[in-house]
């Protein structure tokens, strides 16, 4: 078994334990319902001028092929139960996953 079946194994137990439901809705076409591990409160350390920031933001990590053809990007906008979030960033992990950092619409 190769590496990116491993890896897309554990993050599929991943979603099915810890994930939530998410409407999905890019920028054209039909909206798309997926699973996906959220974190409210993901922590993003940046050096400004060699000094370590650390802020929280909202960040959706998602498995590319629960998207079907969407490719996902930044504008494009999702809902959780209730809450409205909008695609700030998009960084791609090489395993066919991502993380959306998200900003509250």
């Amino acid at each position: 078994m190769s590496w990116g079946v491993i890896a897309d194994l554990a993050t599929r137990a991943a979603r099915e334990t810890y994930g939530t439901s998410v409407t999905y809705t890019p920028g054209t076409g039909a909206p798309v319902t997926l699973r996906a591990v959220f974190d409210a409160l993901y922590e993003v350390v940046q050096l400004l001028d060699g000094v370590p920031v650390t802020t929280q933001r909202p960040v959706l990590d998602v498995r590319l092929a629960d998207l079907g053809t969407v490719t996902p990007a930044i504008g494009h906008t999702l809902a959780i139960g209730t809450d409205g979030y909008e695609v700030t960033d998009v960084q791609l992990d090489g395993r066919g996953s991502a993380k959306l950092f998200l900003v509250t619409t």
